[in-house]
């Protein structure tokens, strides 16, 4: 085993353990609060999303050693604009939501996207150790992943129209729906370019996951985000 095959395997953990632990803090809150799944009122004086959202906003700081993997295994074609420009403006978003975005549906963002990350850096994980049952996980990324674009753009579109009832600050409501449909149209013209000519006779083109595409037995798992 490489060492940095080795390091890929502590960070793939390191990624399971610290997403899982920020959807559990998120569901709390959303329990606590009783909240329901959206259109959660912001209220700027509760702080119990705060901590979570900045750990969350460092976990994509981490995320970061994605691209130095990339390097160190002289991975060139995944350093694709799609993950440069992802990876960039993720920590903007983030910062953003961190900062002054912090409660009401901040929640819903969190907990979603942490959990397609425990799933994605789970499946990583199983394929660098050539663990059989990554293959059944596989099929399903993609498909959550343009699923939570989806769930987002809707609650984007509702802070906007109805930005006065739920009180979100309508800049970065503006600032997120605008980010969310550049990356729902970034990944759908990916999974189109990388899978469609491949898969149009099977009359499936999403049948890969789109970061995780390419992986090879030995953990070189291309990430696209």
């Amino acid at each position: 085993m490489s060492f940095i095959l080795l390091l890929q395997i502590v960070y793939n953990i390191f990624q399971v353990v610290t997403c899982s632990y920020v959807v559990y803090k998120a569901m709390s809150v959303y329990v606590a609060e009783g909240y329901t799944i959206v259109f959660n009122k912001f209220d700027p004086s509760r702080r119990n999303m705060a901590e979570i959202v900045w750990l969350f906003y460092l976990t994509k700081v981490v995320d970061l050693l994605d691209t130095v993997f990339i390097v160190c295994r002289g991975k060139w074609a995944q350093f694709s604009f799609l993950h440069i420009y992802h990876h960039a403006s993720i920590l903007y978003m983030m910062w953003v939501n961190a900062s002054v975005g912090y409660d009401g549906d901040i929640y819903f963002a969190v907990a979603a996207n942490g959990a397609i990350h425990v799933v994605m850096y789970a499946y990583y994980l199983m394929a660098s150790l050539n663990i059989g049952a990554a293959r059944y996980i596989k099929p399903f990324i993609t498909r959550m992943q343009m699923t939570q674009f989806l769930g987002m753009l809707g609650q984007g579109f509702y802070h906007i129209c109805f930005y006065q009832d739920c009180q979100y600050p309508i800049r970065i409501g503006v600032v997120y729906l605008g980010y969310i449909v550049s990356m729902y149209v970034l990944f759908d013209r990916f999974a189109k370019r990388t899978y469609g000519t491949k898969n149009a006779g099977k009359g499936n083109a999403c049948q890969k996951p789109v970061r995780a595409a390419g992986t090879s037995p030995r953990g070189g798992a291309r990430k696209a985000d």
